[in-house]
């Protein structure tokens, strides 16, 4: 019984550990998150627009992918509201491994970008 007492203690002992490294190492200046990065690129955007505005979003990524910086992008700029569809003004996302997005229709507001992704804060040509 004593050494069942043993066991267990050591191996709590050793989860504990592993967790505990593993939070350590998400708390390091180094564990950026896509959220973070996307956070450092938009900042300027964000500073371009009004908080109570609304932005069109576009983005060259698979199908897969454009859902989740779609989210991502919503999060990184509320209180702005970025929504799905075409609008007067729209942020483009585009990932240097795709073929870009056309720009003919676009005037450009502000461009930025990392080292991933790219971005540029537009209106729509009248």
């Amino acid at each position: 019984m004593k050494l069942l007492k043993i066991a267990i203690v050591l191996v709590l002992s050793s989860l504990c550990f592993s967790v505990l490294n593993k939070y350590r190492k998400l708390t390091l200046p180094k564990s950026y998150t896509e959220v973070d990065s996307l956070d450092i690129m938009l900042a300027d955007a964000k500073m371009k627009l009004p908080a109570n505005s609304t932005i069109g979003f576009r983005t060259n990524a698979p199908v897969g992918r454009q859902d989740v910086l779609y989210f991502k992008s919503a999060l990184v700029l509320a209180p702005i509201v970025v929504g799905r569809g075409e609008n007067d003004t729209m942020l483009l996302i585009q990932d240097h491994q795709f073929p870009a997005l056309p720009m003919d229709q676009y005037e450009c507001i502000h461009n930025g970008g990392g080292k991933y992704l790219n971005y540029s804060l537009v209106r729509i040509k009248e």
